[in-house]
């Protein structure tokens, strides 16, 4: 299963928490995957 976000680097961590919260999938650790972009 892939989950896609799309969001402001300053908003990272909320966004995985949110991500987590809603799949269930809450822990005491971030983990964000970034595959292509531009980087900006």
């Amino acid at each position: 299963i892939r989950i896609s976000v799309v969001t402001r680097v300053d908003d990272v961590k909320p966004a995985v928490q949110a991500v987590h919260s809603a799949f269930g999938l809450d822990s005491d650790s971030d983990e964000a995957v970034v595959y292509g972009g531009t980087g900006r």
